[in-house]
């Protein structure tokens, strides 16, 4: 039998009672995967220390995007960025980026981009994102909250939004039920949910009993589906949030959309059901735990934690699928 939790979760169980040590899993999260905006170009040497470089890490969303203009589209239409992070998803990648271009071709005042990321795929995704032609094509390290972050780098619009690459029945018209509310001036977050043929695993095993615990005023305000991948930035706010590197992204931005000051506007669109290729894996659910767990250290929740005794659950629930195994 597995266990529920891997080594490094377990030490972030341990470490409730060790605040530093959460603080400085924190400091790293928020770091990977930055420390290449601030190598010198191929073939000179940095002066900047990797001191200095951690020291500039939290400013970097700040710096990249707060301080720089976006320009309109042609003739002054308004740019949707859509980015699909993508990794070993061949037989369904190209039909939904040709589907995500398709998006608001009847809307004279609104203009797509499309930007796919492939995470280090082993299959043929990436011929496949080629052949489709999508206007942005980034080779990036695997995780999905690295993909991500790399194409909200090389984003244009003001309006930024991710759609998974796995979708089976993706619909332009999500694309657009997602981005209208903040094209409209409604909303500045938008997540579409929907209805699953799966069982959400990593959202009702591991999101929600710990977010109810540690964070119950997320639960309040994203509850239907909070770990979908169809979602929708004004670009300010997206620069606001912590990327972290790996799946549990998601997890982390609803912590922190709901506690950021000032609050954005968060709004739910319903876009019917959504069937992607199932690949629920035990990893997923590490990193979602993880996610929530270094949330919880930088908004000194972790009292919440060591007061309902949820880490000795684990260690027992760990036991009794041992004893099950053994029994087998």
């Amino acid at each position: 039998m597995p266990q529920l939790f891997d080594e490094k979760a377990r030490e972030c169980s341990r470490s409730i009672n060790d605040p530093l040590a959460m603080r400085l899993q924190i400091r790293k999260s928020r770091t990977v995967g930055l420390e290449q905006e601030t190598k010198a170009p191929r073939g000179r040497k940095s002066r900047t220390s990797g001191r200095e470089r951690e020291a500039k890490a939290p400013g970097l969303w700040a710096d990249v995007f707060l301080g720089r203009s976006y320009d309109t589209g042609p003739n002054g239409k308004q740019i949707v960025s859509v980015i699909i992070p993508a990794r070993n998803e061949e037989k369904t990648v190209a039909r939904n980026i040709a589907i995500a271009r398709s998006a608001f071709q009847e809307t004279e005042d609104v203009e797509v981009e499309v930007i796919v990321t492939d995470g280090c795929s082993e299959d043929s995704t990436r011929e496949e994102i080629l052949k489709a032609g999508p206007d942005h094509f980034l080779e990036v390290p695997p995780g999905k909250g690295n993909a991500m972050r790399e194409g909200f780098l090389h984003s244009r619009g003001d309006v930024v939004l991710f759609s998974d690459a796995d979708l089976l029945n993706f619909e332009a018209r999500w694309i657009e039920m997602v981005a209208e509310p903040i094209l409209q001036g409604r909303a500045d977050v938008v997540l579409g949910v929907g209805i699953s043929p799966w069982f959400q695993g990593a959202t009702e095993t591991i999101y929600r009993p710990l977010i109810k615990l540690l964070f119950p005023e997320v639960e309040e305000r994203i509850s239907r589906q909070p770990l979908t991948g169809q979602r929708a930035f004004r670009r300010w706010v997206l620069a606001g949030l912590d990327l972290l590197p790996d799946y549990g992204v998601e997890a982390a931005m609803n912590i922190d959309l709901v506690n950021m000051k000032p609050p954005p506007r968060i709004q739910e669109v319903f876009l019917g059901e959504k069937r992607d290729v199932w690949k629920g894996n035990l990893e997923m659910y590490r990193e979602v735990g993880r996610a929530i767990l270094l949330k919880a250290c930088q908004y000194e929740r972790l009292s919440r934690l060591r007061e309902s005794n949820f880490s000795h659950l684990v260690e027992i629930l760990n036991q009794l699928l041992s004893e099950i195994d053994l029994q087998v």
